[in-house]
């Protein structure tokens, strides 16, 4: 049984003659025959619905914040998965850039799949990364080119913004529906 959530047909088609299901969200505008089957939700309700999850307010002491401090989580990702072939990146430059311009309004936190250039360290998320969901859920935005990130901030209730060229069908999903997403799929970040 294989789990699909982001479309990612070049992963699908290798797998799916050693798989007798393939499970994935009805949003997923995909179909992949047979073996497919949609369910009404999403991959994130499995460990981030109320029943499962709840945010654990020490973690703002973990980040040096009050309940009244507002900031922000920034995502930033290698690009080196299959299903960011051909997808851009972002420069430092312009990560830079990004962090800078929102650290005029309110703290902001990153988390980064590379190593990012030494102006930005300051900003690293400071607690393990297993707290991360916990401090997503007391941020004011997430901002990233991580679409399970921005699907996971959106499920916490917590509006976000993903920057994609191509955007996903389930971050496009919560952005028509729900307007807890903004996909930005061109240049203009």
């Amino acid at each position: 049984i294989c789990l699909e959530d982001t479309g990612n047909k070049e992963q699908v088609y290798l797998y799916k003659p050693f798989t007798n299901l393939i499970l994935s969200p009805e949003n997923l505008k995909d179909s992949f025959g047979s073996k497919h089957i949609k369910y009404p939700s999403f991959h994130e309700s499995a460990y981030l619905s109320p029943q499962e999850f709840v945010a654990d307010k020490s973690v703002l002491d973990e980040l040096n914040l009050t309940e009244k401090d507002k900031y922000i989580i920034v995502r930033f990702v290698s690009r080196k998965s299959s299903h960011d072939m051909g997808e851009s990146r972002l420069s430092d430059f312009e990560k830079i850039r990004i962090v800078k311009r929102f650290e005029q309004f309110v703290k902001v936190y990153f988390s980064s799949e590379e190593e990012l250039p030494a102006e930005l360290q300051l900003y690293s998320f400071p607690s393990a990364i297993s707290r991360i969901h916990h401090a997503m859920a007391f941020a004011k935005l997430f901002y990233g080119e991580s679409a399970t990130m921005c699907s996971e901030a959106a499920f916490l209730g917590v509006p976000s913004v993903l920057i994609d060229s191509q955007g996903r069908d389930y971050t496009n999903y919560l952005e028509e529906k729900y307007e807890l997403v903004k996909n930005f799929t061109g240049k203009n970040y």
